[in-house]
């Protein structure tokens, strides 16, 4: 989702099909528990099943999402939990920053206890709040009317 988010053209406008005209940037994100790094912070296993065993540092380095996001990234909802043993917390703190380097509008939650992976977490006392939170950020959006 976030590659989506920051990896996208601008559509072509001298295309003949119509469909090609149009950019392939989101409206938004929604990214939980991201990997984005590919550096300090990376997990390891989602690096060698893009990249391969041994990638190169410049192609980690660019395709480490905090290093391509940009001015016209789209909003994102960020949501972890610090205990994440999966993949980093530090993935999430480093999109954030990267957003707001670049001026982009972002929500980040950081819940303080929970594994990776908890999806919707309907059982977790935290992190179940994260859809509600998500709705809210996408009515200010103007995504969500009701």
């Amino acid at each position: 989702a976030v590659s989506a988010a920051t990896i996208f053209d601008g559509g072509y406008p001298e295309a003949a099909d119509p469909v090609d005209k149009q950019s392939c940037r989101p409206n938004a994100l929604i990214a939980c528990y991201p990997v984005i790094s590919f550096g300090e912070y990376r997990h390891q296993g989602s690096m060698v099943n893009l990249l391969g065993e041994n990638p190169e540092e410049e192609l980690r380095n660019y395709m480490s999402l905090e290093n391509r996001v940009t001015k016209d990234t789209c909003p994102s909802f960020i949501w972890h939990t610090a205990e994440d043993a999966g993949v980093p917390v530090e993935n999430s703190l480093l999109l954030a920053l990267a957003l707001s380097k670049n001026k982009v509008p972002f929500e980040l939650h950081v819940f303080p206890h929970g594994a990776h992976g908890l999806g919707l977490a309907k059982d977790h006392p935290e992190a179940k709040a994260w859809p509600g939170l998500c709705v809210q950020w996408l009515r200010g959006l103007g995504f969500v009317t009701k």
